[in-house]
C-alpha cells in the first residue's frame, strides 16, 4: 500500500490511538466531575437539614424558604442516584442492604409528607397557594417528618461512612483515628444534645409543639442538631461494622475454598 491510501491508513490508525487512549481519561473526569456534584449536594443537604431544625420556630421565613432549598438538593440527589432506584428489585438481599434500602425509603416518605404539609402550612414560600383545610394534621405530619426524617438522613450518612473511612486510612492511620476522636466526641455532646432538646419526645408524639428556649443562640442550637445528627450518623456505622466484617470473612472463606478445589482438580 502506497500513496493517498498509505497515508489515510496510518492517519485512521493514529485517530484511532488517539481515542483509544482518551476515552478513560474523558470518562475518568466525568466520574470525578459526578462524585464532584454528589459531595457538594450531600454537604449542601447536611447544612440546609441542621439549618432546617434550627430555625423551625424563631424563623419562619428563612425556616420555609430552607424547605425549598432542601427538596431542590433532594430531587437533585435522586437524579444523581437514579441507578439505586433501577436495582432496587434487582439482587440478592443482604442485612446491610436491606437497612439501607428502609432507611432510604423511611427518608422519601418523610420528605413527601413535609413537602405535602408545607402546602398547607406555609406562609411565604407557598402563600400564594389557596388556602386548604387540615392544619391540625398537617402540623402533626410535618413535626413527624421533619424529626424521623432527620433521623433517617442522619442514618443514611452513617451507612455510607465506610468508603471515608477507607480513603483517610489509605492517607495515614494518624488521620483516621483523628476523625475517629473527633466523631466520639461529637457523638457524646450529640447524646446529651439529644435529652436537651426532648427529641425522643417529637420522634414519639408525645409532644405536639416544638419548644425553643429564646434565650439560647441560634448557632449553638445548630450546633445542638448537628451533635445529634453526628450521634445518629455514628450508631448507624457500628451496627455495619460488624455486619461488613463478616461478609469480608465470608468472601475471603468463599475464595480460600475455590482456590483449595481448582489445586485439588490440578493435583488430581
Amino acid at each position: 500500500m502506497s500513496g493517498p491510501s498509505a497515508r489515510l491508513a496510518a492517519s485512521a490508525r493514529r485517530a484511532s490511538s488517539t481515542k483509544r487512549f482518551a476515552m478513560p481519561q474523558e470518562h475518568g473526569g466525568r466520574r470525578g466531575l459526578r462524585a464532584g456534584l454528589r459531595c457538594a449536594v450531600d454537604a449542601g443537604l447536611a447544612a440546609v437539614f441542621v439549618a432546617l431544625m434550627a430555625t423551625a420556630t424563631v424563623e419562619e421565613f428563612a425556616h420555609e424558604w430552607l424547605g425549598m432549598a432542601a427538596f431542590a438538593l433532594f430531587v437533585v440527589h435522586q437524579v444523581l442516584n437514579r441507578r439505586w432506584w433501577a436495582r432496587l428489585l434487582k439482587g440478592r438481599y443482604t442485612v446491610l442492604r436491606a437497612l439501607g434500602t428502609a432507611a432510604n425509603l423511611g427518608l422519601v416518605l418523610c420528605m413527601l409528607a413535609q413537602m405535602a404539609s408545607c402546602v398547607i402550612l406555609s406562609k411565604h414560600a407557598l402563600g400564594w397557594l389557596p388556602a386548604f383545610d387540615g392544619a391540625w394534621w398537617a402540623r402533626v405530619m410535618h413535626l413527624l417528618g421533619s424529626y424521623w426524617g432527620f433521623v433517617l438522613a442522619s442514618v443514611h450518612a452513617g451507612l455510607h461512612l465506610a468508603g471515608p473511612a477507607r480513603v483517610l486510612a489509605r492517607r495515614g492511620g494518624a488521620l483516621l483515628w483523628i476523625a475517629r476522636a473527633v466523631a466520639v466526641a461529637a457523638a457524646c455532646f450529640g447524646a446529651w444534645s439529644f435529652v436537651q432538646l426532648d427529641f425522643g419526645a417529637y420522634l414519639a408524639l408525645a409532644s405536639q409543639f416544638v419548644f425553643v428556649d429564646p434565650t439560647v443562640p441560634l448557632a449553638l442550637t445548630a450546633a445542638e442538631y448537628a451533635s445529634a445528627g453526628v450521634l445518629f450518623a455514628v450508631i448507624a456505622h457500628g451496627v455495619t461494622v460488624p455486619l461488613r466484617t463478616s461478609r469480608r470473612r465470608a468472601a475471603a472463606g468463599e475464595s480460600r475454598s475455590r482456590s483449595r478445589g481448582g489445586l485439588r482438580g490440578e493435583l488430581e
